[in-house]
């Protein structure tokens, strides 16, 4: 594997908060870039992907914004093809995770996850997916 020599231009207290990190967990600056890029490209590269795809949706939101438990819930019910099962998990007072197993095509994820990131009162979502194919 051919190693590249690049540079990049970072704000410096993100540089110092990254540079910190990386110490802590024994990489070097090089080392810890390495994966954070590759964390990048897993977590977007499935946005790519035609064919089957498996992983999880984890989706945060405030569950005191109206119906937004049953818009969740509701939407799952729509990609039953998709959705094989889901966590709830409470977090704290106004908070809760829902965390989607899915397996199937990966336009289906997508759109998926288009409608849950939609929901009113949805905090942040993340998807961990991998191809099948």
């Amino acid at each position: 594997m051919r190693i590249i020599r690049t540079g990049i231009s970072i704000p410096e207290d993100i540089l110092k908060r990254f540079d910190e990190l990386a110490s802590s967990l024994g990489l070097s600056r090089s080392g810890a870039l390495r994966k954070a890029m590759l964390t990048f490209i897993s977590e977007h590269e499935w946005k790519r992907v035609k064919g089957k795809v498996a992983g999880a949706l984890l989706v945060l939101y405030d569950h005191t914004i109206h119906e937004a438990s049953n818009f969740i819930a509701e939407i799952q019910h729509h990609y039953l093809d998709i959705v094989n099962s889901a966590l709830h998990l409470h977090l704290d007072e106004k908070r809760c995770l829902e965390i989607v197993a899915i397996v199937g095509e990966a336009r289906r994820a997508k759109e998926l996850m288009r409608d849950l990131e939609k929901v009113k009162g949805v905090i942040l979502t993340r998807a961990l997916i991998i191809s099948l194919d």
